[in-house]
């Protein structure tokens, strides 16, 4: 491990934070553009594009990126099982970066970091 680099961890969480979060938000209101053709997809238009708000501010993080997580375990192993590996490379990213922001939180950048707030 590089320890000159660990400085930089809390920076790192932010931009993988806002580049996520927009990526939800923008995924979450095309779903909610077209809710007349996909009513069935409302409450998940709605829980990306909330997550996707809340990881650029980095309030409830940890919350919201299990959500994520699970949003999208559950939609490879359903809607997307058939589809080509090379096709998924986005839904990949967006579950392995959940994964990291579960685990590791929303950094000192964040709301949280600013209000010292502890989900537990």
């Amino acid at each position: 491990m590089i320890h000159f680099f660990l400085i930089f961890s809390d920076w790192a969480l932010l931009f993988l934070r806002v580049i996520l979060g927009a990526l939800l938000i923008i995924h979450g209101l095309s779903k909610l553009r077209r809710r007349k053709k996909m009513a069935k997809d409302m409450p998940v238009a709605l829980m990306e594009t909330v997550s996707g708000a809340a990881f650029i501010v980095g309030f409830l993080t940890q919350f919201f990126a299990a959500l994520i997580f699970i949003e999208f375990i559950v939609i490879l192993l359903t809607a997307k099982r058939k589809i080509r590996f090379t096709e998924l490379e986005t839904n990949f990213l967006i579950l392995a970066s959940a994964a990291v922001l579960a685990t590791s939180g929303s950094g000192l950048y964040s709301l949280e970091g600013i209000l010292k707030f502890v989900l537990y």
